[in-house]
């Protein structure tokens, strides 16, 4: 089946896990024996300029010239619409939420919604943010809607009033276990030698709820004193970041932020007590999984996405009740016989979600939506 994605998230994002899904799934359609081809004319994308060659249809850039980046992306839209019509393709896959969509009309087209996050936490978004809105127009437009998760379809359904029947939940993949940088982090992190921590992955603010990590540690001072925290990713520390961690007491560099490349992240993951996921919402979490991989036990928000992803592999807690943060990392810290039996089930688990399987289940929507019967010797 010949599948095309289209230029959008290539323009949008270098890094990042939207753009990473759209490459990992054309490689395994690749490797179905279909043909899937990426449309981005020009891009800046690190995934796709790693992709095999045969997937990809345009011409990667390190990073778009300072002040240029509005006008890239509209170049980038022209060059698209004008290519898409000398390709064959049975379906179209937008690679994001678009008012100028690209391709013929009467080909059928896909549209994957991640989470609702914008729906839910409108104010954690500039007012002109307007993805709420395209997102709209792009998923009345599709003719059939991939959510990630269970939880995802559900909110599209309420929040948009889309019937259930034209959204199909397709869980993500993850990739490899990561490679790591060896047995010391303290060239990475200043990490003193043998002090535990808890490891924390991603963007901090808002529905992310890193704040509440702080609060749960300073509510026991026995645990303030047992681990520190390590933030990896999103921006650097702030000056009201700093003024936080003193209000809540906790001592210079006992809360440490780290960025890195993916052997780094690797190695905090195979190091750490435990990955801690507060976050009020997702729409998959990968994270959790990419713990799971490198025997890390996860300690995990009880709310939206999670519990489906994660299944039993995670001591969970309530996201809005430090005391019972508090109580699931003390048992992390104090209850051996219960972090053998989390990485035991997070294994598992987190072998559960391939790219493989991933890519199967979107063919089938995709040969359903186009009109193709699926060929049996596949």
């Amino acid at each position: 089946m010949r599948v095309l994605f289209d230029h959008q998230i290539f323009t949008l994002q270098r890094h990042g896990g939207v753009s990473r899904y759209y490459v990992r799934l054309a490689e395994a359609l690749h490797a179905l024996g279909h043909s899937p081809s990426i449309l981005a004319p020009l891009h800046r994308n690190a995934y796709l300029q790693a992709a095999p060659a045969v997937l990809v249809r345009g011409i990667g850039v390190p990073q778009f010239p300072r002040g240029t980046v509005r006008l890239c992306k509209e170049v980038s839209q022209a060059l698209a619409a004008m290519a898409v019509h000398r390709l064959p393709y049975d379906l179209l896959h937008e690679t994001y939420y678009t008012d100028r969509p690209i391709g013929r009309r009467a080909t059928p087209r896909v549209v994957t919604v991640f989470d609702m996050i914008h729906e839910r936490y409108p104010n954690d978004f500039p007012r002109r943010d307007t993805t709420s809105a395209l997102k709209r127009i792009a998923l009345a437009r599709a003719d059939h809607i991939l959510a990630i998760s269970q939880s995802t379809k559900n909110d599209v359904c309420a929040m948009f009033g889309i019937a259930s029947q034209k959204v199909t939940v397709v869980h993500l993949g993850c990739d490899p276990r990561l490679p790591e940088i060896g047995d010391s982090l303290s060239h990475v992190v200043a990490m003193p030698p043998h002090r535990p921590y808890l490891l924390y992955v991603g963007q901090r603010a808002g529905y992310k709820n890193f704040a509440a990590v702080l609060h749960a540690l300073a509510g026991s001072p026995a645990l303030q004193r047992a681990v520190d925290v390590v933030a990896f990713g999103g921006p650097p520390w702030t000056a009201a970041d700093r003024e936080q961690q003193k209000r809540f007491g906790f001592s210079s560099g006992q809360v440490r932020h780290c960025a890195g490349d993916d052997t780094v992240l690797a190695s905090l993951y195979r190091h750490a007590r435990a990955l801690i996921y507060p976050s009020l919402y997702e729409g998959f979490g990968l994270p959790p999984l990419e713990a799971m991989q490198h025997d890390c036990p996860v300690i995990a928000s009880q709310t939206s996405s999670m519990p489906e992803v994660i299944g039993a592999a995670a001591e969970y807690f309530d996201p809005c009740d430090p005391a019972d943060l508090a109580r699931a990392i003390e048992v992390i810290l104090h209850q051996p016989e219960r972090v053998l039996a989390l990485r035991a089930l997070g294994r598992r688990r987190a072998a559960e979600f391939t790219w493989h399987r991933c890519a199967q289940q979107t063919l089938a929507v995709y040969q359903r939506v186009a009109g193709q019967a699926p060929d049996p010797q596949r």
